[in-house]
């Protein structure tokens, strides 16, 4: 009964097995790693930097390198724009043009081939990009109503 108070979810039998422990191991590091608020970690001339993906509303790229757009200041970083794209996509970002990726939740409308953030920047649409983007867009809209 006591295992109710903490709760308990699987049980390891003795002898353990490695890959048993391993397995619930996992199971518990994913489940932490899903409470806290995801972020990336980047580093430049000036230090390393830990930003909350919450806190991002876009990044560009700016002379070779990225600039991502935080609620505390830009932070300049050296990634590849495919790079951080990888990163970030499961956690709604989205490509809208060549040279910017826009964290969905900071999107207020739509404005032709623009878009409206919620500082009041307008961002381009690539015409290569508006389709994927706006199918991206009204999907994560979706799950939000």
């Amino acid at each position: 009964m006591d295992g109710y108070k903490v709760n308990a979810a699987s049980y390891i039998l003795k002898p353990i097995k490695k890959a048993r422990l391993k397995i619930e191991m996992d199971r518990v590091i994913e489940e932490f790693a899903q409470r806290d608020d995801p972020f990336i970690t980047v580093h430049n001339d000036c230090g390393n930097y830990k930003i909350l993906l919450k806190s991002i509303s876009y990044i560009e790229t700016y002379n070779r390198n990225l600039l991502i757009h935080t609620n505390h200041g830009n932070v300049l970083c050296y990634w590849k724009m495919k790079e951080m794209e990888k990163r970030v996509e499961k956690y709604g970002f989205a490509r809208c043009h060549s040279s910017f990726l826009v964290n969905l939740l900071f999107v207020e409308n739509i404005q032709k081939n623009d878009l409206k953030l919620a500082s009041g920047e307008l961002i381009p649409i690539g015409k290569s990009k508006k389709k994927n983007f706006m199918l991206q867009l009204s999907g994560f809209w979706g799950e939000r109503i």
